[in-house]
């Protein structure tokens, strides 16, 4: 059976190579010890999920084998300009991630592949390359997680080197919406670990640490056991799980409009974090604390409608069933319904923001009348926001 573990270089890249028997029993016995000394308590381990994370050490070197093309090797991807109507009348939206098989017709048809779609057909002017800086978290889970675990239905948990793997609840739990590009999240998570040992940082990412070849599933295929766990996972494991990690990260592509709050899931695991008393830290895409600092200076009150606005009930699922049961949820646990929800977490997000806007103005290296104007703009958003103690440090 083909495994995977990280073979790293001299130039220190890393790539995934296949790794003998055993090494994966020595994975699986060092995976029961930890599973045997771990005090955090927490949910158990089951057939759906493991709550051991993968080392930022890791993840970097992924992120930068993806970049220069030595993982994925033989992946080409194309992003669609138009929709495209399938044969049986199926829609694949603009926008969405196809993978070139081959090109047809002296390269005019390109002939791909589309998750959860199929084969199709697509005119070489309907699609664009897509680059690896574009890569995004779903693509990775996609193109080197699913191609290396669908076959036999493996944890990529298992696939790795034991030193690459965390102990139970070990590390930082990230909260992250799929369709953010995978190269820079990665690299806020280095910036906000900067200065510790990225091998001994641990990070809990659902594509890797989830079995997606089972969560890719359709119920129907799934055994009973499976189909509980997955339930159980929604209401309860998940948020017992969250509060038992050390750290709970949540990443925001862009401080206006992030993916997360726009993601069922995401959502959840917020109130999740949030109820148990244990709210996450929030880190930026690198680059949008400027952007950031630009709309203080020159119009904050775009700032105040990005909290204002949230509609979290609007927040959407892939799979139709998780955001029903996930709605069911938030009806059955939270007094007001999604209402209330829009309040607290607003209350966060007012939290959040206040807390970037100070840490920024803490950093600049700004001075003179900058550095002033920006402390100004600073104490009046947080004046705004009732926050008083803030405004006047």
């Amino acid at each position: 059976m083909a495994r995977a573990s990280l073979s790293r270089a001299s130039s220190t890249r890393a790539s995934l190579r296949r790794a003998s028997g055993a090494a994966i029993n020595a994975v699986a016995s060092v995976g029961n010890a930890l599973r045997r000394s771990s005090r955090r308590g927490g949910p158990p381990d089951n057939r759906i999920v493991r709550y051991r994370g993968v080392s930022l050490r890791f993840l970097d070197d992924l992120r930068r084998a993806i970049l220069d093309g030595s993982e994925g090797a033989g992946v080409k991807l194309l992003v669609l300009l138009v929709p495209h109507v399938m044969g049986d009348g199926r829609e694949i939206p603009a926008g969405n991630t196809v993978r070139l098989r081959r090109s047809i017709r002296g390269g005019a048809v390109l002939r791909c592949h589309a998750p959860y779609f199929g084969r199709v057909d697509i005119a070489r002017k309907d699609a664009r390359d897509k680059t690896r800086e574009e890569w995004t978290i779903e693509d990775v889970c996609e193109y080197i997680v699913l191609d290396q675990t669908r076959e036999n239905g493996d944890f990529f948990l298992d696939l790795l080197d034991a030193s690459e793997v965390g102990a139970r609840f070990q590390g930082a739990f990230v909260s992250q919406a799929r369709k953010s590009e995978f190269a820079p999240f990665v690299a806020s998570l280095v910036e906000y670990y900067n200065g510790r040992n990225l091998a001994k940082q641990f990070i809990w990412l659902d594509i890797f640490c989830a079995n997606q070849p089972k969560l890719t599933s359709s119920d129907d295929e799934l055994p009973q056991d499976v189909r509980e766990a997955r339930e159980y996972l929604l209401k309860n494991g998940l948020h017992d799980a969250i509060a038992a990690f050390d750290d709970r990260l949540i990443y925001f592509n862009t401080w206006d409009e992030p993916y997360p709050l726009q993601r069922a899931w995401c959502v959840w695991e917020i109130f999740g974090s949030a109820k148990s008393g244990r709210p996450m830290d929030l880190v930026f895409r690198p680059g949008e604390q400027a952007r950031f600092i630009e709309v203080l200076l020159t119009d904050s009150s775009k700032i105040s409608n990005a909290v204002m606005n949230i509609r979290l009930e609007k927040a959407e699922c892939f799979s139709p069933d998780d955001k029903r049961a996930i709605d069911e949820a938030v009806a059955d646990e939270i007094k007001g319904g999604y209402h209330a929800l829009n309040v607290r977490i607003s209350g966060l997000l007012n939290t959040w923001l206040m807390n970037f806007a100070r840490q920024a103005a803490a950093q600049s290296k700004w001075v003179d009348r900058s550095l002033a104007k920006l402390k100004f703009e600073v104490g009046r958003f947080m004046e705004t926001h009732n926050d008083l103690d803030g405004a006047l440090a």
